[in-house]
This record gives C-alpha cells, sequence and structure tokens, in this order.
C-alpha cells in the first residue's frame, strides 16, 4: 500500500552525508550493548532539558511580568502582552538552556530502516483524522476540566483560549500557527528523533508523545496533544523527515484556532458559515480516515528492530529528570 523509498542516507567517497536537509541517516550501525546506567542517564538528561527550559521561561516570564505591571502597566492590555512574555523568554533563552543540557547526550544511530514516501493522499485524511480526534479530544478535555472545576469550586482557566481571544489576530496567527509548530516539531519530532530512535519505534513514539503532552501545561490541550504527538512522531519515523510533521502540525494549529478567528472576523456572516461548513466537511473526512485506517490494520505502526533493549522498562520514567519534568508541569497545572 505505501511505497518505500531506498535508503536516504549514503556515503560518497568524499566522506560527507548525502543526506537531504530535515531528513535523518539510516547507516548501519554496529551491534552493542549499552550499560543500564547510560540509558537512565540518556532519559534523565532529556527530563532534565525539558524541565529547565520550562523552569526558565517561568522565572523569567514572572520577573517580566513583575516589572511591566511596576513600569508600564498598560503594555498589559495589548495584543502582544501574553506572547512576549511567554514565548520571548522560551524560545529565546529557555529553548538554547535545554539545547545546551541535551548535547550530552550522544546522537545514536538507529537500525537500518527503509524510509516509506507518504502519498499524496494520504495528507489530506492526516489533517482531517487529526482535526476530528482533536475535535472530540477536546470536547472530553472541557467536560474533564468542569468535573475537576466542581469538585474543587475553583474554575480552571484555558490559558490558550484566553489568550486566542484577547491578543491581536494576525500576531495569533504568525505564533500559533508557524513559530510554536516549527520549534515543537524541532524539539519533540527532529532532535528527540536523534536521541531516542536507537531504543526502537515505539520508545521513540510514544515516549515523545508524552513528553509533548506534558509540554503543553493545560489540562485542555494534553489529550489530544498525546494523540497527535504519536501521529507526527510515527509519520517523522517512517518518512525519515519532519517536514511532513511540521505541515500537518501547521494545518491542524490553523484549523484550531490560529486562522478560524481571521475567517470569523473578516468574513462576517459568510465567514461563520463557511467555518461551520468546513468543520462538517473535515469531521466526516476525519471519521472515514479513522475508519480507513484501522480497517487497513493500522499502516506505519510496524518499526522494525531496535537496536538497544531497555531493560527494566521502568528507568524510562523513573529516573530523576523525566519526574522533575513531570513534577514542574503537575505543580504548574495546579498553581492555573
Amino acid at each position: 500500500m505505501y511505497r518505500k523509498q531506498e535508503n536516504a542516507a549514503s556515503i560518497p567517497s568524499n566522506g560527507f552525508s548525502t543526506v537531504e536537509p530535515g531528513e535523518f541517516p539510516r547507516e548501519a550501525p554496529t551491534q552493542e550493548t549499552l550499560p543500564k546506567k547510560v540509558i537512565r542517564s540518556t532519559f534523565s538528561l532529556i527530563g532534565l532539558g525539558l524541565f529547565c527550559m520550562l523552569a526558565v521561561q517561568q522565572i523569567i516570564s514572572f520577573i517580566l511580568v513583575w516589572l511591566i505591571r511596576a513600569v508600564a502597566p498598560h503594555w498589559e492590555d495589548t495584543g502582544w502582552f501574553f506572547w512576549a512574555v511567554s514565548y520571548l523568554p522560551l524560545y529565546l533563552i529557555a529553548y538554547p538552556v535545554m539545547l545546551s543540557i541535551w548535547r550530552r547526550v550522544p546522537n545514536r544511530l538507529s537500525l537500518p530502516y527503509p524510509n516509506k514516501r507518504l502519498p499524496r493522499y494520504a495528507s489530506v485524511l492526516l489533517v482531517a483524522g487529526c482535526f476530528a480526534v482533536t475535535y472530540v479530544l477536546n470536547l472530553v478535555s472541557m467536560l474533564i476540566a468542569q468535573g475537576f472545576s466542581l469538585l474543587t469550586g475553583n474554575e480552571i482557566a484555558n490559558p490558550l483560549a484566553a489568550a486566542l481571544g484577547s491578543g491581536n489576530l494576525w500576531l495569533n496567527l504568525f505564533v500559533v500557527v508557524l513559530v510554536a509548530p516549527i520549534m515543537e516539531e524541532l524539539i519533540f519530532r527532529f532532535f528527540l528523533y536523534k536521541k531516542l530512535a536507537c531504543f526502537g519505534g515505539k520508545v521513540y513514539v510514544f515516549f515523545s508523545a508524552v513528553l509533548f503532552a506534558a509540554f503543553h501545561v493545560n489540562i485542555y490541550q494534553m489529550l489530544y496533544a498525546f494523540v497527535l504527538g504519536v501521529v507526527m512522531a510515527v509519520i517523522t519515523y517512517q518518512t525519515g523527515t519532519i517536514r511532513h510533521s511540521i505541515l500537518l502540525h501547521i494545518c491542524i494549529n490553523f484549523l484550531g484556532g490560529g486562522g478560524t478567528p481571521l475567517i470569523l472576523h473578516y468574513a462576517g456572516e459568510l465567514g461563520t458559515m463557511i467555518v461551520g461548513v468546513l468543520i462538517i466537511l473535515l469531521l466526516a473526512a476525519g471519521v472515514f480516515a479513522i475508519i480507513w485506517w484501522f480497517r487497513k490494520g493500522c499502516p506505519w505502526m510496524e518499526f522494525g528492530e531496535k537496536r538497544y533493549a531497555i531493560s527494566p522498562a521502568r528507568i524510562i520514567i523513573w529516573n530523576p529528570g523525566v519526574l522533575l519534568y513531570f513534577l514542574l508541569v503537575i505543580g504548574l497545572m495546579i498553581l492555573m
């Protein structure tokens, strides 16, 4: 059903790889065994890097908000305030801190695995299927949040919805539809691929999806973020490139919040009708895509052999770095 490509990596006589930009080499490594402490250190450093990234961002954001409220409180009512105090510290300061920690984790080669080519029709089905999953799981998340609100007596806010509702529409489009998808795909698909693919496709796909879901620090987003993280990691692993996952991420973010408000704002009643019809069509196509995928036997969920076995499996989570990351995420969710 899916046409396979030849190995994308070849080493010519000059010693340089001819891998295309954005693709991953699939050279044949020498079999070897990794000590348990090395495996634990690998996952711990990955978790520690994400912990430091979130912690640094939160600290700097807090300082920025405090300074702005003291010096120019009227800036807080501008459309760029939320994105400036959140994303500038994240990608200009916290992101390099994370990368400096992740550099201590070697990029270990995975076993040779033939890249697959994503059929053109699959792109449409992927967008529709992911949109349907996002739509349904967003409703489930809203019900869960309402349940927690009733139990605790406190309303659980959705920071993303608040930012999209109060910010500049064009700035929202730029940040949500371009900046966030590209940067998140680099972190959770590109860099983690190079660190984790050697442990097998399942470890890379599901562990990266869990980290990706937690990164949103938002009960409204975690469920569908995990499912989308699985889908985009599978595509990355099977095709050997992140360009498909970036485009899919951009489309989902556009439909899910970045682009829809623009259409509603500038097109008026006609835009409302267009968006409504588009949502119905996408949901119908998404249901068809999901049913078709299961009837075909869940293609692309076979990942081949792994280079290194992980034993015991609990060391993936049960290590200082990953535990710190998850504890920070839980703490931030409680504070919010």
